[in-house]
């Protein structure tokens, strides 16, 4: 089986595990980016381990994060083939470097207050998505492929909407929206005749955040905005392991990053400490 035909069986296997389209492009175009690179010395006969790490971190304009999800990608092509009895090196042998596990970035409550009046002047593309992300928990990729069949199905739960969506992983959940972010997304919904809410790509949604984060002087991505929702349900005393659940991440790691040093709970204590030393 030759380099061409290992791809497209790896790309048969991506679709068949439900990896969205997009996921499955950027594994191929950085496999065969790889390669391509790899084997321009003449008369190779095979690629060792250290020159595709060498290819991966070298690169000085990337972050580790970036690194590691290359290692990651390259690695599940190596075992594919290694699962073919292809005669490649070991996916093993390439490394994925530790990258240091940061408090995520949340809007405080001042500035939350001033994009939410800012963005009230703003188009309603722009006032939709970011209600959705920050009002639920939910990814701009999520936000951005969110259909108007599932936002059909919505029930009220509460004075709340649950609306089922497919999110990370190709897994179904359930986000609940309050009834001023469910009209604004039903209004923008009704000004276009694409399949998504929104109806725009997660590139164009970035695009016109980055130029709303700039206007107001505030930094924040759309990833901002989950992290802010999440803090703040630590912030109000949820339960560590609630909030993984809501969130989707599968290593509670992972959700410790939303305790800041705002927790509640630590902050209660310390001032019992500190009525008791007096």
């Amino acid at each position: 089986m030759n380099f061409k035909k290992a791809l497209a069986e790896f790309a048969c296997k991506l679709w068949r595990k439900w990896f969205p389209e997009i996921t499955i492009k950027k594994y191929l175009r950085l496999t065969e980016r790889i390669y391509k690179d790899c084997w321009k010395i003449e008369n190779r006969k095979e690629i060792t381990s250290k020159e595709i790490e060498n290819w991966i971190f070298s690169n000085k304009k990337i972050s580790v994060g970036t690194k590691n999800i290359y290692a990651v990608q390259i690695r599940a092509f190596l075992k594919f083939c290694k699962s073919l009895d292809l005669p490649v090196v070991n996916p093993e042998q390439i490394t994925v470097q530790k990258n240091p596990l940061k408090e995520a970035r949340y809007l405080n409550t001042k500035e939350e207050k001033k994009m939410i009046e800012e963005l009230q002047y703003e188009n309603l593309n722009l006032r939709a998505g970011i209600n959705l992300m920050l009002n639920t928990w939910m990814r701009i990729s999520e936000a951005c492929s969110m259909t108007k069949k599932q936002f059909r199905w919505a029930e009220i739960v509460e004075w709340l909407y649950q609306i089922p969506i497919c999110w990370k992983g190709n897994k179904t959940r359930a986000i609940f929206l309050p009834p001023e972010t469910y009209k604004i997304c039903e209004k923008i919904s009704q000004k276009h005749n694409k399949k998504s809410v929104l109806g725009i790509t997660t590139k164009q949604l970035q695009k016109i955040i980055k130029k709303f984060s700039r206007e107001i002087e505030i930094v924040f991505t759309a990833h901002t905005l989950r992290h802010t929702y999440l803090t703040k349900l630590a912030q109000k005393g949820a339960d560590i392991y609630k909030i993984q659940k809501i969130a989707g991440h599968t290593c509670i790691i992972t959700t410790s990053r939303y305790l800041h040093t705002h927790n509640i709970e630590l902050a209660r204590i310390a001032w019992l400490i500190t009525q008791n030393s007096y």
